[in-house]
Order: C-alpha cells, then sequence, then structure tokens
C-alpha cells in the first residue's frame, strides 16, 4: 500500500501533540482555531490512509462504503482549508466584529460544496500492479475547486486586513499555503504521488513553529506569560466583554534599589500559585494578574494586596512596589482605550501618589479622557497658530521702572475660549508638547522684542519659562541660540527661568544647556525658590544671575513674622553672593513697602499688573511714561 508519506504526517501531528501540550497554554481563540485546524488535519490524514486502505480492498468491502470513505477524504481536504481561513480570521474578528457575518457566509457556502462532494459522481482508479490508486470524476473536481477557492480567498483576506492581521500570523498562513499549493500540484500531475495530506501535516507543523508555540507566549525566566500574551488576552477580553479583574504590580524604578529585582521574583513565585488566575510580565518589568470577576471578591482583594505588600515589606529599602486595582477590566469601550488608561495610571497615579495601593475606577478612566480632549485642543492650538504669549511686568525698585517682564503662554480652543493654563501645561509636559510650545514661545518672544524694540523704552530683559522637560533636552541650546540669531536680538535681552525642581532631575543635562546659553550671553533666573528641594546647593551649581521668590512663600512672610524673619535672611544670604532677588506674589501696596525696605531688586504680582496681551503690556507699561517712579 502506498500510504508511507501518509503514515509519516500522522507521526508528525502525534509528535507535535506530544509537545504542544506539555507546556501551559492560554486560553484564546487563537489557541482555539489552531486545535480545529489540527484536529481536521489529523482527520484528513487517517481519511487518506483509510481511503487507500478501501480502494485497494474494494473488491472485499460493499462499494457504497468504498465510495462514502473516498469522499469524506475529500471533504476533509475542503475542511482544511476552511481551518485556514477560519484560523486568519481569528485576528480579523477581534478587530472587527463584523466579519462574524462573513464568516458565517463562508461557512454555508463550504457547506454546499462538501454536500456537492457527496452528491457528484466519483471515480476510482486501483492499478493492481504498481498499486497506485487515486480518485477523479466531478466529485474529485469539486474538491478541487473549492480547495483552491478557499485557499484563494485566505490570500486575499490576508491582502484586505494585512494590518490587522499580526505579522507572525500571516507568515506562518503563506507558507502553509505555499506548502499545501505545492502538495496539490505535486499530486495532480503525478496522481502516484499521494502528498496533499502529509503537505497538510507539514503547514500545521509550520504554523506551530511561527505562531503557536506554546513558548512563544511565555517569559522563560519568569514562568510567566508575555507582553504579547497579555495584548491578545485583553483584545479578547473585550471582544467577548467578560469581566475580569486585575492587579498591575509596578516596581517604580525612580526609587529602586538593586534588590528591586528580587522583590518582583517573589512576588511572581506566589502570583502563580494563584488557582484561576492568568499572570502576565510586561516589557517594562510589571506583573499583570487577570482573573475572572465571578470567581473574585473583596476579601480575595484584601488577600492579594497583603501579601504583595507583605513581599514588598520583606524586602530591603531598595523596593518601591505600588498596585494598581481594576475591579473590572472593561473601563474603557475598547482595549486601545485599556492601554491607554495604564499608561496613564503609570504617568500620574505612579508618580504623583505615595499610596502603594491604587484603586481605578470610571472616575479614573474620566480624566484620562479629559486629558486626551485636552491634548487634542492643545495640537489644535499648535497646528493652527493659537498660542499666543502674554506680558507681565516686572518692578525694578532701584530704577523705580519696569525694567522687565515674564513671557507667559496662552493657549484658546477653536471657540476662542482660553484652556487651562495649569492643566495646559502639565499635559503639555507629560505628553512632550512642551517642547513644541517652548519654542513657539520663545519664538514669539525674540519677534517682540526685534520688532518693538523693548531695549529702547529701557526694558532689559524678558523672562521666558523652561519646563523640566525642556531642561532634559541636550539640544535645547543650540535650537535657542539658532532661534536668536534668526531674529538678529541681543542675548542679553533673554532670560530663562528654570525651576529648582528641574535643577534636581536633569542636573547634568541643565548644567550642560546653562553653560552654552551663558557663554551666548543669555542669563539665568531660579524661580520658585521658598519651596520644594529648596538648599543652596542650587544656588551654588547654577550660579544664577537672579532668584526669584515664591508667591507663597511671599504670602506666608506677610502673614507671618517668624516666616517674614526668615524671609528676610534668605535674601540677606543671597544677596551677599552676588545674585539679585525678585520676589514674586506682590498683591497690596504694603507688601510693596516692606519688600523695599528689605532690599528686594525686583518685585512681581498683582499690584503691578496681571499678565495681559503684548499690546495692553505695550501701551500700559512701557510706552506708557506716566508708569514709571510713581511706584
Amino acid at each position: 500500500m502506498n500510504i508511507k508519506v501518509q503514515a509519516c504526517g500522522f507521526v508528525l501531528l502525534v509528535i507535535l501533540y506530544l509537545l504542544y501540550h506539555q507546556q501551559h497554554t492560554l486560553q484564546t481563540y487563537s489557541r482555539r482555531a489552531f486545535l480545529r485546524f489540527y484536529a481536521v488535519t489529523v482527520l484528513c490524514i487517517l481519511m487518506d490512509i483509510l481511503s487507500i486502505v478501501a480502494i485497494e480492498s474494494a473488491s472485499h468491502l460493499p462499494a457504497l462504503f468504498v465510495t462514502f470513505v473516498c469522499k469524506t477524504y475529500l471533504i476533509t481536504l475542503v475542511l482544511t482549508a476552511l481551518c485556514g481561513v477560519m484560523y486568519i480570521g481569528v485576528d480579523i474578528l477581534l478587530s472587527n466584529k463584523a466579519f462574524r457575518k462573513t464568516e458565517h457566509l463562508i461557512l454555508l457556502i463550504t457547506s454546499v460544496i462538501c454536500l456537492s462532494i457527496y452528491l457528484l459522481p466519483i471515480s476510482i482508479y486501483c492499478d493492481p500492479v504498481t498499486h497506485i490508486v487515486y480518485t477523479y470524476g466531478s466529485s474529485a473536481l469539486m474538491t478541487y475547486l473549492g480547495a483552491v477557492g478557499l485557499i484563494l480567498l485566505n490570500f486575499a483576506l490576508i491582502l484586505k486586513y494585512c494590518r490587522q492581521i499580526r505579522v507572525r500570523r500571516r507568515t506562518g498562513m503563506l507558507l502553509w499555503m505555499l506548502v499545501w499549493i505545492l502538495s496539490a500540484i505535486i499530486q495532480f500531475l503525478n496522481p502516484e504521488i499521494l502528498v496533499v495530506g502529509f503537505g497538510s501535516c507539514l503547514g500545521v507543523v509550520i504554523i506551530y513553529l511561527q505562531f503557536e508555540n506554546p513558548e512563544i507566549n511565555l517569559d522563560r525566566a519568569s514562568g510567566m506569560y508575555n507582553q504579547t500574551a497579555f495584548y491578545e488576552f485583553i483584545h479578547q477580553i473585550y471582544y467577548d466583554r467578560s469581566a475580569y479583574t486585575a492587579f498591575v504590580f509596578i516596581n517604580d524604578h525612580r526609587f529602586s534599589g538593586d534588590d528591586s529585582q528580587q522583590t518582583m521574583q517573589d512576588l511572581a513565585k506566589k502570583l502563580l500559585s494563584t488557582d484561576g488566575a492568568y499572570i502576565f510580565k510586561t516589557a517594562d518589568d510589571e506583573i499583570v494578574m487577570l482573573t475572572p470577576a465571578s470567581m473574585w471578591n473583596h476579601a480575595d482583594t484584601a488577600s492579594i494586596q497583603k501579601f504583595a505588600l507583605d513581599t514588598y515589606l520583606s524586602a530591603s529599602s531598595g523596593s518601591n512596589l505600588k498596585i494598581l486595582f481594576l475591579e473590572d477590566c472593561l473601563l474603557t469601550p475598547c482595549q486601545e482605550d485599556f492601554f491607554s488608561l495604564l499608561r496613564y495610571c503609570r504617568r500620574t497615579k505612579i508618580k504623583q501618589t505615595v499610596q502603594r495601593f491604587i484603586p481605578v475606577d470610571s472616575s479614573v478612566a474620566a480624566h484620562m479622557y479629559a486629558e486626551n480632549d485636552l491634548i487634542q485642543k492643545i495640537d489644535d492650538a499648535i497646528s493652527q497658530n493659537r498660542i499666543e504669549v502674554f506680558f507681565q511686568p516686572i518692578y525694578s525698585t532701584r530704577q523705580k521702572a519696569f525694567t522687565c517682564a515674564e513671557a507667559l503662554v496662552r493657549m484658546y480652543d477653536a471657540h476662542g475660549d482660553l484652556l487651562p493654563i495649569y492643566d495646559s501645561i502639565c499635559a503639555a509636559e507629560e505628553s512632550g508638547r512642551i517642547h513644541q510650545i517652548g519654542e513657539i514661545v520663545f519664538e514669539k518672544v525674540c519677534h517682540a522684542i526685534r520688532n518693538e524694540q523693548l531695549a529702547q523704552y529701557g526694558l532689559h530683559y524678558i523672562e521666558v519659562n523652561l519646563s523640566v522637560a525642556q531642561c532634559s533636552d541636550e539640544k535645547l541650546a543650540e535650537r535657542y541660540i539658532r532661534i536668536m540669531e534668526r531674529y538678529q536680538i541681543d542675548p542679553s535681552n533673554i532670560n530663562l527661568e528654570i525651576t529648582e525642581s528641574a535643577t534636581m532631575e536633569m542636573k547634568q543635562t541643565l548644567l550642560t544647556n546653562m553653560e552654552k546659553l551663558i557663554s551666548y550671553g543669555v542669563s539665568f533666573s531660579l524661580d520658585d525658590f521658598g519651596t520644594g528641594y529648596s538648599n543652596l546647593h542650587c544656588i551654588s551649581d547654577m550660579n544664577p544671575g537672579y532668584v526669584k521668590m515664591d508667591k507663597d512663600f511671599t504670602a506666608k512672610a506677610m502673614s507671618c513674622e517668624r516666616d517674614y524673619e526668615l524671609f528676610k535672611k534668605i535674601i540677606e544670604m543671597v544677596h551677599s553672593i552676588g545674585i539679585r532677588i525678585c520676589v514674586e506674589g506682590i498683591e497690596k501696596e504694603d507688601w510693596h513697602l516692606k519688600m523695599k525696605e528689605l532690599q528686594a531688586d525686583y518685585l512681581q504680582g498683582y499690584f503691578f499688573g496681571k499678565p495681559c496681551e503684548k499690546k495692553k503690556f505695550m501701551e500700559e507699561f512701557v510706552c506708557n511714561p506716566h508708569n514709571n517712579g510713581v511706584w
């Protein structure tokens, strides 16, 4: 009997079964589709063997039975091609539910083809000498047409939905189709060579190696599922709309020590023993535990929280474990928003809170959407030139005149309404837009200095704020110098403000930029002095030309004698090392008088004037001589 090739294919499938089932596998649509593919391929190879046996033993068997076996084998060939279509359709379906109707239509057409194979006549050839056997006739022709049609459909789906289908799945299916088509051509041209069934087996092996090997979804070091598996599983959760509880264990690397990795490993070992849970490790070394909500309760939440934090506490102080808890993963309409929510929580909740256990609910999602909406408005403001610069006057106590001003950004929406200043700046910093906004503001300031000839009115410089994110930009100095050269302005007309927090977080990069800009002629001031990280090291390392006392510190000094004395001593100390002082937050006349007594160099606040548009600033504070000397 000519069944050696088929027998080899069957052995190959048995080996594949043993390899596949000795490893942990994630319960996904892809896995189910592959197992159907595998089962049909096994059936195909067995029916191939059985049909050969039946044909060669036809003289001893009922003709109807032989015909039934042969036609069943032909149908399994069509079903194998159908499984290929259904397998490639997994990715399409998860991103496009409407594809379900297409699948139903494909199943209906395939059913008609299979019924036709049973109804159409079939002829059987068997050479008693050479033992060459094969089938032909209308039934066999329908098989070839049906299988080829499904193969072509599979190829068309790959072309149409290329972006929705993962690369490895596409590659695996294309290789399978190539092997199967080559096998069919060989058998069609040489009927005595029965390799179609073996080709199907070889194709399944290729798909296994390319995409369905369980090791592809595993992090070998930890035994957890990896990020690829995590993304796929979340997509499936959203497709099924099934409720899952999620714990995201994050080690905040900003404060982590050498033992942080060991802490996460210890935690992973405990989590892997949790019944009914799926444990994933992300590319950022975070651990995610997903559990069906029906299996979970508040006692379980408390238990997980306890042993996670116990693991943290048992480690040395170098670890900084934090836990995001989502009682229901379906907080957002789609899986893309879910991943955005996790990124948002990492960016805001992890950095901005000292809590270790952080519940994530619909209110957090609402804040994320509000921020996304604000970012979109910021993008529109950038692209449609709706970013303006306001100027707030700064009063010189020595010259008794407005000799400088602070440039402040203002952004408008499509209706002309002002975007919330603080929230907009925070959103721009977090999203990276602050770099572009900063350059726009700086360019507008340079334009104003040149076009309005501010220096001739006695305006010594304009202050421009630098955010923490901008201070981390290694090319900041080069870009700002190019802008100043383009507008041909005197660099002494520019003063750059930096906060103490910026000096702490981006010290080396900032100092490098400062050296280049100071060499060019730009001056610097240290803003918000008296809050946050306040210390003399900042002044010593930076050697700024000016120090600006924070407005909250000013308000405290004006209401408390003790704070006033401290305020006074700081001014004296800063003056002693040759650095000038600008006091922010001057809102009342008596505050103005007290600051004059303390010999502050510059004063800024609503008492003198609020930030205003360039035109108003020019009219009221620059070109108006009545403002000089009246304070």
